[in-house]
């Protein structure tokens, strides 16, 4: 889990998650690498209750969490959180989570931050060359057995600007 320090990181600096005497509340984990988290949460902060939980569960349960680290979240599950105080999602963005009729107003909700934008930027670079090479004609005739020549223009030919990103590939 490349993330797990930065998240570890970002616990360990967020006074407004401590209880008054200093200590950090227990974590909940619900994730699909939710043991990969729980294990690097632990090296991380340790004496802290880290609870680790597979999506496949459906139902949450840890009544003293006061974070939670997760990506997407059944239907009420932040009810059966009542010690919730911050909510991370390990994804790019939050718009899933925080217009939930079950997220209190008083719950912080944050999100993973690293190598988005460079999985954006190899995601932009792959469609421009599916697009360019064609590769949907391609698999539609090798689905019939049929191999022709193409001709296309070569990416090397062109320039190429990508408006709005923030990492460069090299």
């Amino acid at each position: 889990m490349s993330r797990s320090p930065a998240i570890a990181e970002a616990i360990e600096d967020t006074p407004q998650v401590r209880s008054s005497d200093g200590e950090l509340p227990d974590v909940l984990v619900w994730h699909s690498a939710a043991t990969d988290y729980r294990r690097a949460l632990m090296r991380r902060l340790p004496g802290v209750r880290v609870t680790a939980m597979q999506p496949s569960s459906r139902a949450l349960s840890s009544e003293n969490a006061g974070i939670l680290l997760a990506w997407t979240l059944p239907e009420s599950a932040l009810t059966q959180l009542p010690s919730l105080r911050w909510l991370h999602a390990t994804g790019a963005g939050v718009e899933h989570l925080i217009d939930r009729p079950d997220l209190a107003a008083a719950v912080r909700v944050t999100r993973s931050l690293g190598r988005f934008g460079v999985q954006v930027a190899e995601y932009t670079l792959g469609y421009l060359l599916h697009l360019l090479i064609g590769i949907e004609g391609y698999r539609r005739d090798q689905d019939r057995a049929l191999w022709e020549k193409r001709d296309r223009p070569l990416l090397t030919d062109m320039t190429v600007g990508v408006l709005g990103g923030c990492h460069r590939l090299r």
